[in-house]
């Protein structure tokens, strides 16, 4: 029987997928970022970059404008870490430890622009649309869990080292800095929104 080369095999299968193995047998030189040594490993450098990134008026505009059609809080966050990790970054372990302080910081800034979040994937569907009185409600509990955790962290980072305080203060000192023209901003860009545009 002949055999096949890669070409043909692609054409055989009609569905233009790699051979299975294929991954295996790329170039040690070219590797993917997430296989190299990542940007950061240091917890508190990589909240400190992230904390930068949140702010910048793009980002910033994007994440209030996400929070405002309902997007939750996880998603944000699975989707800003994993995007740092496929871009080397940092690592998956560094990854898992970031979930926590960066919920954190994007609930902030949704607090600091007036926006009630939702904080989990399906907490949107917990109750009725019509039904404000559960909403508030629920909203309410969203913004004591919020609490107790920030005090959580505070306190947690408080007891590992001394630089792990220092970031604390310096987040906090950060989040109450934000530039009132850039809340503003975001207020703005979110009201200018059409009723079509909303979710």
């Amino acid at each position: 029987m002949k055999k096949l080369s890669y070409n043909e095999q692609v054409a055989q299968s009609g569905f233009g997928r790699a051979v299975p193995g294929q991954s295996l047998t790329n170039s040690p030189e070219q590797k993917y970022p997430w296989e190299m040594p990542p940007e950061y490993t240091n917890v508190m450098k990589a909240q400190l970059h992230l904390f930068d990134q949140l702010t910048q008026r793009e980002t910033y505009l994007a994440i209030t404008d996400a929070i405002a059609d309902g997007v939750p809080v996880d998603i944000l966050v699975r989707t800003i870490l994993y995007d740092g990790y496929s871009k080397g970054m940092w690592d998956a372990d560094l990854l898992l430890l970031l979930i926590e302080p960066l919920a954190v910081m994007i609930m902030a800034l949704a607090e600091r622009t007036g926006l009630d979040y939702v904080l989990m994937d399906g907490d949107q569907d917990e109750y009725e649309e019509d039904d404000v009185n559960a909403q508030k409600k629920g909203f309410q509990t969203m913004k004591k869990v919020s609490s107790a955790m920030q005090e959580a962290i505070k306190q947690k980072t408080q007891s590992i080292d001394k630089n792990s305080a220092a970031l604390a203060k310096e987040v906090q000192q950060g989040l109450q800095r934000i530039p009132e023209e850039l809340v503003t901003a975001a207020q703005e860009n979110i009201k200018q929104k059409s009723l079509l545009e909303r979710s």
